[in-house]
């Protein structure tokens, strides 16, 4: 039988610091960080496949 592993997960407290926004000035970068981690964190998508998204996949007709 297979060994089971399991990855490490954040904890609740990382969790916050990493979907707090950016305070003050902040770059744009730190924005762009930002708003890459809440994409992740909300829709469950893999590093990878956000790495793959092209500027043609996104349908800017149906953005709200």
């Amino acid at each position: 039988k297979a060994v089971q592993t399991f990855k490490e997960t954040y904890s609740e407290e990382d969790l916050r610091k990493l979907i707090q926004k950016p305070k003050g000035n902040y770059s744009y970068c730190e924005f762009r960080n930002y708003v890459i981690v809440l994409l992740l964190i909300d829709t469950g998508m893999r590093a990878g496949s956000l790495r793959n998204i092209l500027k043609s996949d996104v349908d800017t007709k149906t953005i709200l």
